[in-house]
């Protein structure tokens, strides 16, 4: 895409995950030209931007402002590995709880593991009725297992539906439990994906602020947690994030 001219794109400034538009005026190696057609608040030189674009071989860009001329900004592409740190905004049960930081502990999946199908087939060479059928079957497969799992823990079948902010190496939510930074929380999520996947996660706390009515809002810091771990939440996030722009694109047709 280098040497690129009015490429319509979109942007966002994470944490925020809501979308603007611009046009992609230049890209050459890791510099990129845009030109802002929706502006969001706070552009500056120095922060960080996400940015979806048209046939590039990443399925994410972030870049840095490193100039401004109106509405031409001026960004440095950065390492693919910042993309962990993406943050998206959702809705989901949540059951977390302070534990003894001197033992060990290790972070899991306890549903969605198994193998889940595609809804069309791979090739050409599998018949598309036969496919639906193993489809249809490793559906229902899928939720009775989930439904066997879940009913080992009840704790979360009953948790109530929490707002959090989450990326692949941490997350912000409220808990009625008065915790300090530098603890160690369990936390138990329902990634609300085909088939539901738990995660069972061991974060510190890095954040503590009081909202009132016995509410903690708190940041909790996944950066110990197992690679597959972190590339669970780092895939949905990603997900949500496309399904989120898909929205945008079409209603700006």
């Amino acid at each position: 895409m280098n040497n690129c001219r009015n490429v319509e794109v979109y942007y966002c400034q994470p944490p925020d995950s809501l979308m603007y538009k611009a046009l992609l005026i230049e890209r050459e190696g890791d510099s990129l030209r845009l030109k802002v057609l929706q502006p969001s608040d706070e552009l500056k030189e120095g922060r960080v931007l996400l940015l979806d674009l048209p046939e590039a071989e990443e399925d994410r860009l972030y870049a840095k402002i490193s100039e401004i001329d109106g509405d031409i900004l001026t960004l440095r592409i950065l390492s693919p590995e910042r993309r962990r740190y993406f943050r998206v905004d959702d809705v989901m049960p949540i059951v977390a709880r302070k534990i003894n930081s001197n033992c060990l502990y290790r972070s899991r999946v306890f549903l969605g593991s198994g193998f889940t199908f595609s809804q069309e087939p791979p090739d050409a060479s599998i018949h598309p009725k036969l496919w639906q059928m193993l489809y249809d079957i490793n559906a229902k497969i899928s939720m009775i297992l989930e439904r066997l799992e879940l009913m080992e823990d009840r704790e979360l079948v009953n948790a109530p539906l929490v707002k959090v902010n989450l990326s692949a190496v941490g997350a912000r939510f409220q808990i009625s439990e008065r915790v300090s930074k530098g603890d160690l929380l369990e936390i138990k999520m329902l990634l609300p994906t085909f088939p539901t996947t738990g995660l069972v996660l061991y974060g510190k706390v890095v954040r503590v602020e009081c909202v009132g009515n016995g509410r903690y809002e708190v940041a909790v810091d996944f950066s110990d947690a197992e690679e597959s771990i972190r590339e669970i939440i780092l895939k949905y996030t990603i997900d949500k994030q496309r399904q989120h722009l898909k929205m945008v694109k079409q209603k700006q047709r």
